[in-house]
This record gives structure tokens, C-alpha cells and sequence, in this order.
């Protein structure tokens, strides 16, 4: 799973549509200004990061207009992008083109919706209160500018957070003529963050990433560029909704019933596994039962089975015949609206036990296999070489393990790439704690969603704890809170 994660990245890098650019407004004064730093004094890494935060936190409103420009190959994409915000109407628009001039991704909330609609991709889509999913949802679609300047401006835990607490100033230069620091996270030198120096905004993002693709290597290069505007009227027009006159889909996940089918294109269809807490598991439906037919209508394949209940609406019944220990049994079932993938992956593994496995040890002291480890506190970790928020993680992980493993710490990273990259890459970041292979597809029974993800499990086998991205606050004390 996470090797097909790794070609949906690349594939994502190698789109080359070209289209126009957005006129970018002339920055008017401030209305307010940044915590100040003595001029006298040359500020600190966290005295900036704080200045900047502050600015956006307090921010009643805010405009951009900016583009990502990516380049490789010689080649060149550049796509548009503008952000609208107002804090005291509590409405928020951020607008991305796509393909050409009249192909438009746009995000609107007013609080109570969130909506995204793609010119390209009807209908508009209804995330209910839930902007955060949204902006998630546009991250890969707008090069990651749907959600760098939204997570400083708007509360709540966005994933993505364009300032890292760890940055260190690596420069001062000016950007059309307006002097900027320019910061980098401790761990990551390919991305620069520059900011401001008089009005603490963030100017622009520089990024330099390397992918393994079938072709070879290639070298990519991306910079986001912001225009910013704060605390000044918005034009009305600026912060319009979408055009909600067509269709609006209320489920941005389809439907469910909470059921892991074994892949067949012939019968018997198995179910290796009824979710728990999903309709499946409360209609009473268990791993090994075959299903045969669906409200009376013979299935001969996984594909037409799954199609089946994608055609069910939310809230309607079906019924699964199924055939367990050689009786036949008809199982009714309510079909809902699926819920978060990361809610589901959370639901099925907190304060349940933790899948076993035996992984392939490369390196590192301790064994592969959990059950090895029953008394002692795990951490696994899922990653990947080409997984930049990964590498974040791992000094944080390595210093982790130095310091508690004596006290019983176990730390796994797994991967399922070829294995001879993941020991040589454990080997130049100098990890100090186990590297494994997945070749038994771990990382499905673990349900991962996205890289990295730890995963905390206590002394008796217990999962307490499940971490995504890179942002480990708080990790050490919850840790050692179970030794």
C-alpha cells in the first residue's frame, strides 16, 4: 500500500498543465504590526516563528494572490492561487486554477459548510463544519498552498504547518526589494520559509525534493509565491461561495458498511475482517463468512459486490446472504456515509490490541516480531525513504530511543520498499533503533492512511496511542507516562 502512496506522489510531481496567472494586489499598510525585536539585537529562529504566528492568529483579515511555479526537466508549471479570509464573518475562500484559465478548484466555509467544488470534477462536495477535512482534501490538488496559509489563520489542528518549532535562520535577503529572514526546519534544508522582516508574513516557500521515478531520478524544484494584504477591507466578490445551484454530494466518502473483503473475481467472496464499530460488525457479520448474494441478487465477484453497496444510498438496508459453517444466514445491514479514513484507522486500533507481526529485521538491537516485546513499551513506526516528514521524525525518534531504551523503549521503523534501500538508507541517517521490511503487508492490518505514523503500545500489548505526521509534541512524556 505504501509503495502505491509512493507512486501517487511522484505521479502528482509529473503533471505539466500550463494556465494563466492571477493579478497580484499592492500591499497596503498594516493596520497592526509584529511583537517587536530590538533592531539592535539580530532575533532568534523562535522570536521570528512567534512574531509570524502571532500576526496570523490575530489577523481579522487577510488576502493573498500568489502562484506555485514548479520546475523540472527544464519544464515549468506555474498554477495560480488566491486566499481570502475574514475573521469577524467567519468566512474563508481560497481559489486554485487548474488546467487553463476557466478550470478552477475553489474551497469556501462559512463555518457551518465547507464546500469544495472542481470545475473539472462536479458535483460540489459538502464537508458539513469540517473545513479541515477540505483543505486536506485540495492539499495534493494545489501543490500544498491550500493549506499552508490556512493552518497558520485558522484555529484547530490542521495538518501541515508551514512554520516548524525546531526552524533555524539560514539567511537574510530581500524579495522585491522588501528584506525577508529566510528559515528552515533543523532537519530539512531543502525548505526555506521566507518571512517578512518588517511585517512578519510569509513571503515565499522554496523547496528542492529528489524522487525515484521508473525514468531515473528527478529533480524537483518548487516555489510558492504570496502576495499578502491583512487587515484590509475584502472586496465582497473576493470571498463569494461557489455556485451551489448543482448537485451537492453530503458524503465526500461514499458510503460504507465497514467491511474488508479478500480480492476475488470469482466466488466465494470472504470477509477477512468486520470493522469494528462499523454497521458490519453490529449486524453481528464475522471474519471467514462468504457472501453470496446482496438483497437477493446473486455477487460472483469482490468488485461486483463492492459496486453493489456504492449504489446503496446512505441510510437505506441491505441484505448480505451469507454462508458460515455451512448454513446459509440473511444479514441486514444499514449502509451510512463513510467516515474519516483517519477516524476509522483510530477507532479500530486505540485501547485495542495491537496486530501481530513478525517483520524482516535489517537493523538495528531488538527483534521485528511484537510478541517479542510483551513488558516493554513499542513505538511503530511507518515510513518511507521518499517521505520527507519521515526524516523530521527521525533524530526526534533516534534521541527517543538513546534516552529510554534502558528503561525498556522499543522503537520499529517499517517499510515496505526494497530492502536493500531501506538498510542503506538507515545507515547514512544513522538510525539507531530497529529497521524492518513489511513483506506481509503489516501496514494494511495497521490500516495506515498516510506516512509517517507511529503507533504507541503499552506493556501488555495495548495500542495507546496513534500519531500522524511529524509533529511529536508531547510524545516523551505519554511515553514514558507507560515505562
Amino acid at each position: 500500500m505504501l509503495g502505491v502512496m509512493r507512486r501517487i506522489l511522484v505521479g502528482a510531481a509529473l503533471g505539466l498543465l500550463a494556465c494563466a496567472t492571477v493579478p497580484a494586489p499592492s500591499p497596503p499598510p498594516m493596520a497592526h504590526a509584529a511583537p517587536p525585536i530590538a533592531p539592535s539585537v539580530p532575533p532568534t529562529a523562535s522570536e521570528i516563528v512567534a512574531a509570524t504566528l502571532a500576526i496570523y492568529a490575530k489577523a481579522r483579515t487577510y488576502e493573498d494572490a500568489g502562484e506555485v511555479t514548479s520546475t523540472f526537466e527544464s519544464q515549468t508549471d506555474v498554477r495560480p492561487f488566491a486566499t481570502a479570509f475574514d475573521r469577524a464573518a467567519n468566512q474563508f475562500r481560497f481559489e486554485y486554477r487548474s488546467d487553463h484559465p476557466t478550470s478552477t478548484y475553489v474551497i469556501w466555509s462559512d463555518g457551518a459548510h465547507a464546500y469544495t467544488a472542481w470545475s473539472v470534477r462536479p458535483p460540489t462536495v459538502d464537508h458539513g463544519p469540517d473545513l479541515e477535512r477540505a483543505l486536506a482534501a485540495a492539499t495534493g490538488v494545489s501543490r500544498g498552498a491550500a493549506l499552508t496559509i490556512p493552518s497558520l489563520l485558522l484555529p484547530g489542528a490542521i495538518r501541515g504547518r508551514a512554520l516548524a518549532s525546531d526552524a533555524r535562520l539560514v539567511g537574510s535577503e530581500p524579495l522585491d526589494g522588501q528584506p525577508c529572514w529566510q528559515l528552515a526546519s533543523a532537519d530539512d534544508a531543502a525548505k526555506i520559509v521566507w518571512i517578512d522582516r518588517d511585517r512578519h508574513l510569509i513571503r515565499r516557500i522554496t523547496e528542492h525534493a529528489t524522487l525515484d521515478t521508473p525514468r531515473g531520478t528527478l529533480e524537483v524544484d518548487k516555489v510558492t509565491t504570496y502576495r499578502p494584504t491583512l487587515d484590509r477591507p475584502i472586496v465582497a466578490s473576493h470571498l463569494a461561495r461557489p455556485d451551489l445551484t448543482g448537485a451537492i454530494v453530503d458524503a465526500p466518502f461514499g458510503v460504507w458498511i465497514g467491511v474488508q473483503f479478500a480480492p476475488s473475481e470469482t466466488a466465494p467472496i470472504r470477509v477477512v475482517e468486520a470493522i469494528p464499530g462499523s454497521p458490519s460488525a453490529a449486524a453481528g457479520v464475522l471474519a471467514g463468512d462468504e457472501v453470496t448474494h446482496v438483497d437477493g441478487v446473486a455477487v460472483t465477484s469482490t468488485t461486483a459486490l463492492v459496486n453493489r453497496i456504492r449504489a446503496t444510498a446512505a441510510g437505506a438496508t441491505i441484505t448480505l446472504a451469507i454462508v458460515r459453517a455451512g448454513a446459509t444466514l440473511d444479514v441486514p445491514i444499514v449502509v451510512v456515509a463513510r467516515p474519516d479514513p483517519f477516524r476509522i484507522m483510530r477507532q479500530a486500533l486505540l485501547d485495542k490490541p495491537a496486530p501481530a507481526f513478525a517483520a524482516q529485521k535489517l537493523s538495528g538491537p531488538a527483534s521485528a516480531t511484537l510478541a517479542d516485546h510483551l513488558g516493554h513499551v513499542v513505538i511503530v513506526d511507518f515510513w518511507a525513504t521518499w517521505c520527507r516528514p519521515c526524516r523530521l521524525t527521525m533524530p526526534k525518534l533516534v534521541a527517543l530511543h538513546d534516552k529510554l531504551a534502558a528503561r525498556g523503549l522499543r522503537i520499529i521503523g517499517i517499510s515496505d520498499e526494497d530492502p536493500d534501500d531501506i538498510r542503506a538508507f538507515a545507515t547514512a541517517q544513522k538510525l539507531t533503533y530497529t529497521i524492518a521490511h513489511d513483506a506481509s503487508a503489516i501496514s494494511r492490518s495497521y490500516r495506515v492512511q498516510a506516512l509517517p505514523m507511529l503507533v504507541v503500545i503499552d506493556k501488555a500489548g495495548v495500542v495507546r496511542r496513534v500519531d500522524l505526521g511529524a509533529d511529536l509534541d508531547g510524545l516523551e512524556a505519554f511515553v514514558t507516562s507507560l515505562l
